[in-house]
């Protein structure tokens, strides 16, 4: 019986870390492009890569999740989720110290150029 009531919250907690991701972009402060000119282009990718390292350096210094069974899998996850939510809070945090905001794309006709994020790979530069 105690397994039986085990399944139905293993899987609603399953549920609620499948949820859609809303897409990001980067946006500076100032409300200029990122890509209004070659200046600020390189601006931004310096400014990325240094968040970017200090995310990772933040990363580093996290202690392994270790677990046994199913409920501590379970436990792992959410740890990890916690975590991944925190690094992008790094991130987010750092990018902001240098001018930049993390948003929502806006839903329009028109798609938004991509925009590196500091936890990512960056875009290739078109010329």
């Amino acid at each position: 019986m105690k397994r039986l009531v085990f399944l139905p919250i293993v899987c609603g907690l399953a549920s609620c870390a499948t949820q859609a991701a809303v897409p990001m972009m980067w946006v500076r402060a100032d409300g200029k492009s990122i890509y209004s000119s070659p200046a600020i282009q390189t601006q931004f990718r310096m400014d990325s890569a240094v968040c970017q390292g200090q995310t990772q350096q933040t990363a580093l210094v996290m202690a392994p999740i270790y677990y046994h069974n199913l409920g501590g899998a379970i436990a792992a996850n959410m740890i990890e989720e916690e975590r991944e939510k925190g690094l992008v809070q790094v991130a987010e945090g750092c990018m902001a110290q240098r001018g930049y905001f993390h948003v929502p794309v806006p839903i329009s006709t028109e798609t938004p150029k991509p925009v590196a994020s500091p936890i990512a790979a960056p875009a290739p530069v078109q010329h």
